[in-house]
């Protein structure tokens, strides 16, 4: 039996590309599933109680990537706010926010003006339990994109 290598070799590069491919789309599918369940899973605020307007932290989370080495197909991505207090609401303030430059923190809540010197702001975990909701999920298009490349011809 003859084995014609450069029809292998062509089927392998065939093959490899096929799973660069759903590789790079699974990581794509990935980060746009934990966008959705962190975008309502965030919390959205009350009129009044910021300058921001309730929602803004949901409205901020965005996508980056995939992004990666196709000849490896490692691919990488990042999902966040692009809020500034995105991580604050998301972590805590621990011992608490406290003013950088001037002696006081100064703002309105509810309409009244606040001085102040320092604050704090409980976790209220959104992107932790979006990644953890989604983990399998993720999986499971993973093996289902590389299970239709290796089957394609």
């Amino acid at each position: 039996m003859a084995i014609d290598i450069a029809e292998t070799l062509a089927a392998l590069d065939a093959l490899n590309t096929r799973t660069n491919e759903a590789m790079r789309q699974s990581v794509a599918d990935g980060l746009h599933l934990i966008q959705a369940t962190a975008m309502a899973k965030a919390p959205r605020g009350t009129p009044g109680n910021s300058t921001n307007l309730p929602g803004d932290l949901a409205r901020s989370i965005e996508v980056t990537g995939p992004r990666g080495r196709g000849a490896r197909g490692l691919y990488v991505g990042w999902v966040g706010p692009t809020t500034v207090y995105g991580r604050l609401r998301e972590l805590g303030s621990g011992n608490g926010i406290f003013p950088v430059r001037a002696r006081m923190l100064h703002f309105f809540k509810f309409g009244e003006e606040v001085f102040t010197y320092s604050v704090h702001q409980k976790a209220e975990p959104y992107l932790k339990p979006a990644v953890d909701e989604n983990l399998m999920n993720i999986l499971a298009i993973g093996i289902a994109r590389l299970k239709a490349a290796e089957s394609a011809v």
